[in-house]
């Protein structure tokens, strides 16, 4: 399961809002100063 997947359930699970999303921003980061394979994801 990918971080955004994993984030998403746990937000339904805590607060069950009508509508969600979740978007992972971390394929805008490769190649920036700092940015590696395997690390944090950036989501939105």
């Amino acid at each position: 399961m990918r971080a955004a997947e994993k984030i998403k359930d746990k937000l339904v699970i805590e607060f069950a809002p009508e509508a969600i999303e979740v978007i992972d921003e971390s394929h805008l980061h490769a190649g920036h100063a700092g940015a590696q394979v395997g690390e944090k994801a950036i989501l939105k």
